[in-house]
């Protein structure tokens, strides 16, 4: 004997549905929301981490010094100097 096959059915959302407006608020533009709040980090991280060591790398590829006009390019002149 077998049983017949059974299908489940859910009826429509209602329009105050907390599914249906979350589905709604991601597509009308809440979907930000995350990036909004990881934007302050990423704004002082980029600031005091990235851009830092960015010049320090831009720095070691040229002959610094202070008492001189420009800064020629070195390339990697001055890590071949260090061995």
């Amino acid at each position: 004997m077998s049983l017949p096959p059974t299908t489940i059915t859910t009826p429509p959302a209602a329009a105050g549905d907390p599914a249906t407006r979350a589905s709604r608020s991601s597509r009308d533009g809440w979907a930000i929301t995350p990036y909004l709040f990881l934007a302050p980090f990423l704004l002082i991280f980029t600031v005091f981490v990235l851009l830092p060591i960015a010049i320090a790398i831009w720095a070691s590829l040229h002959n610094w010094s202070f008492g001189l006009p420009n800064r020629p390019f070195a390339g990697l002149g001055n890590y071949l100097d260090l061995f």
